[in-house]
């Protein structure tokens, strides 16, 4: 591949198990230049509603989650909370946390039953990419962001479409949309006939997107 990186396309998860061992890994990188490091794709599902007392990164927490849960030993390989802590209000209880597998099997399972987490069961979901919005001239699936956007010279607002920043609008209840040219409601409404063709055009494009577990070959109910 470019850059000198090399995919290697392994034909089990049995075999990917097996070169993730430790020593396995070791030995397979020294038969290249002896400073190769090897990744392997993760598989990230999101965990709803989780008690904020609990912490993901306290020694043998996630052990205690691959436990309770019934998952293989190791079959997380990272956890982290979705919204900064310094972003928490005083009064909240509960967030949400993305959990990082390597493996289908154990990344579904856990989709399937759930899992338990600071003392309460919690529903899990896969992480489903959404189609990438720009926020300064508010497209939807163009492949841009506000960041590198070349359609607005200036900030739309997603309000009242006039040019300015959502956040600063002077009138949000006078709503128009910049995405269809209506009046009656704002550019992230659902319901704007643009969004949902521009939403349905990508989910076409990304259909794993709409599968509820990870699709797995060997496993129908993936499917």
């Amino acid at each position: 591949m470019k850059g000198g990186d090399v995919v290697l396309t392994l034909n089990s998860a049995e075999a990917r198990r097996w070169l993730s061992q430790e020593d396995v890994t070791e030995g397979f990188l020294a038969g290249f230049n002896g400073t190769s490091k090897m990744r392997t794709p993760m598989l990230t599902v999101v965990a709803e509603y989780i008690p904020i007392n609990f912490n993901p990164n306290e020694k043998g927490s996630l052990l205690s989650i691959e436990q309770e849960g019934g998952l293989d030993k190791g079959s997380i390989r990272s956890a982290g909370w979705i919204r900064p802590l310094e972003r928490r209000s005083p009064s909240q209880q509960y967030a949400h946390m993305k959990i990082r597998f390597e493996d289908k099997n154990q990344a579904n399972k856990a989709i399937r039953d759930g899992l338990f987490i600071g003392g309460k069961m919690i529903t899990i979901r896969k992480d489903i990419q959404e189609p990438p919005i720009c926020y300064k001239c508010h497209s939807i699936g163009d492949g841009h962001y506000a960041s590198n956007c070349t359609i607005a010279q200036h900030d739309i607002c997603g309000h009242c479409g006039q040019d300015h920043r959502s956040a600063q609008c002077p009138h949000p209840s006078r709503k128009w949309c910049s995405n269809c040219k209506k009046p009656g409601h704002g550019a992230g409404d659902r319901s704007c006939e643009i969004r949902q063709q521009r939403l349905e055009a990508w989910w076409k494009a990304n259909p794993e997107a709409s599968y509820r577990y990870f699709v797995d070959d060997q496993d129908p109910r993936t499917w």
